[in-house]
Protein backbone atom coordinates (compact mmCIF):
# COMPACT_ATOMS: atom_id res chain seq x y z
CA UNK A 1 0.00 0.00 0.00
CA UNK A 2 2.87 2.52 0.15
CA UNK A 3 3.98 2.38 -2.97
CA UNK A 4 0.14 3.32 -4.05
CA UNK A 5 0.20 6.27 -1.63
CA UNK A 6 3.96 7.68 -3.29
CA UNK A 7 2.62 6.80 -6.80
CA UNK A 8 -0.63 8.26 -5.79
CA UNK A 9 0.73 11.38 -4.05
CA UNK A 10 2.99 12.30 -7.10
CA UNK A 11 0.46 12.05 -10.20
CA UNK A 12 1.67 14.72 -12.71
CA UNK A 13 -1.11 17.76 -12.46
CA UNK A 14 -2.19 16.30 -16.17
CA UNK A 15 -2.53 12.65 -17.24
CA UNK A 16 -2.58 11.39 -20.39
CA UNK A 17 -4.24 7.99 -20.72
CA UNK A 18 -3.18 6.73 -24.38
CA UNK A 19 -4.21 2.80 -25.56
CA UNK A 20 -1.20 0.78 -26.55
CA UNK A 21 -1.73 0.68 -29.98
CA UNK A 22 -4.31 3.24 -30.89
CA UNK A 23 -8.10 2.94 -31.66
CA UNK A 24 -9.62 2.54 -34.70
CA UNK A 25 -12.63 4.58 -36.08
CA UNK A 26 -15.94 2.64 -34.75
CA UNK A 27 -14.08 0.83 -31.69
CA UNK A 28 -14.35 1.52 -27.70
CA UNK A 29 -12.26 1.65 -25.07
CA UNK A 30 -13.12 1.15 -21.55
CA UNK A 31 -11.74 3.15 -18.93
CA UNK A 32 -12.29 1.92 -15.71
CA UNK A 33 -11.95 4.70 -12.35
CA UNK A 34 -11.29 2.95 -9.13
CA UNK A 35 -11.92 5.94 -6.59
CA UNK A 36 -12.73 5.84 -3.12
CA UNK A 37 -12.23 2.25 -1.71
CA UNK A 38 -8.64 1.03 -1.13
CA UNK A 39 -7.88 -1.87 1.56
CA UNK A 40 -6.45 -0.63 4.50
CA UNK A 41 -6.99 2.90 3.42
CA UNK A 42 -9.02 5.61 4.33
CA UNK A 43 -11.66 6.88 1.63
CA UNK A 44 -10.43 9.50 -0.59
CA UNK A 45 -12.53 10.98 -3.47
CA UNK A 46 -10.80 13.11 -6.10
CA UNK A 47 -11.97 16.81 -6.68
CA UNK A 48 -12.23 16.29 -10.53
CA UNK A 49 -11.53 12.45 -11.70
CA UNK A 50 -11.42 13.15 -15.24
CA UNK A 51 -11.33 15.21 -18.14
CA UNK A 52 -11.48 14.10 -22.27
CA UNK A 53 -11.48 15.81 -25.31
CA UNK A 54 -13.84 13.96 -27.08
CA UNK A 55 -16.94 13.85 -28.74
CA UNK A 56 -18.62 10.50 -27.08
CA UNK A 57 -18.24 8.91 -23.86
CA UNK A 58 -20.19 7.03 -21.30
CA UNK A 59 -21.14 6.02 -18.07
CA UNK A 60 -21.90 2.15 -18.08
CA UNK A 61 -22.52 1.07 -14.38
CA UNK A 62 -21.34 1.96 -11.26
CA UNK A 63 -21.00 -0.18 -7.69
CA UNK A 64 -19.01 -0.27 -4.31
CA UNK A 65 -16.19 -1.88 -3.68
CA UNK A 66 -13.09 -3.05 -5.84
CA UNK A 67 -13.75 -3.53 -9.87
CA UNK A 68 -12.60 -7.36 -9.25
CA UNK A 69 -13.10 -8.68 -13.06
CA UNK A 70 -10.48 -8.72 -15.93
CA UNK A 71 -13.49 -7.51 -18.22
CA UNK A 72 -16.30 -5.72 -18.09
CA UNK A 73 -18.32 -8.19 -20.00
CA UNK A 74 -16.79 -10.83 -17.56
CA UNK A 75 -18.74 -7.99 -15.15
CA UNK A 76 -21.60 -7.35 -16.69
CA UNK A 77 -22.12 -11.01 -16.42
CA UNK A 78 -21.80 -11.55 -12.74
CA UNK A 79 -23.49 -8.32 -11.45
CA UNK A 80 -25.62 -6.89 -14.47
CA UNK A 81 -27.48 -4.85 -12.15
CA UNK A 82 -24.68 -1.87 -11.51
CA UNK A 83 -24.52 -1.51 -15.25
CA UNK A 84 -27.07 0.67 -17.03
CA UNK A 85 -26.65 -0.20 -21.01
CA UNK A 86 -30.15 0.50 -22.32
CA UNK A 87 -29.53 4.28 -20.82
CA UNK A 88 -26.44 5.10 -20.08
CA UNK A 89 -25.18 8.38 -18.59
Amino acid sequence: MDYFRQWLNNLEPQVTIQTKNGTWVGTWVDLLLQLGEVPNSPATQAPHVMHRHSNKGFILGVGPGLFKWPSTEEAYAERPELFQLKNPR
